[in-house]
């Protein structure tokens, strides 16, 4: 278990919700379309994303789910937005959560070159 203070068992798993709902490729370009256009529908993303309605819905459900984006109805349409103040926070959250102590030594130095073996994906 940890002793740190600052980086408990309700923390990691904060930031391991975060940090799965933002590894995904998609969300990333959802987030930034709608940033580009400061508000989007559903229908917009569908003509700009190689993916179906329903996986768009999905996308976007996730991203509300944690806070990044907020939906707003106006006539029939549900526009989404992004929450500025919410994205901030959990870039500060998520930096506080990696910001590790630097080792006195590194142990990897005399280490053989993994790269050379192992695969690298692109």
């Amino acid at each position: 278990m940890l002793t740190d203070d600052n980086f408990d068992d309700k923390m990691i798993a904060e930031v391991a919700a975060y940090a799965s709902v933002l590894s995904n490729p998609m969300r990333l370009m959802i987030i930034r379309k709608i940033a580009l256009e400061n508000e989007c529908i559903t229908s917009d993303l569908q003509l700009d994303l190689p993916i179906k309605r329903t996986t768009i819905i999905q996308h976007l459900q996730e991203l509300k789910n944690i806070g990044i984006l907020r939906g707003n109805i106006k006539g029939k349409k549900l526009y989404y937005c992004i929450d500025y103040e919410k994205l901030h926070q959990i870039k500060l959250f998520l930096d506080s959560a990696l910001s590790l102590p630097t080792p006195e030594f590194n142990c990897c130095v005399d280490l053989i070159d993994t790269n050379s073996i192992l695969p690298v994906k692109s």
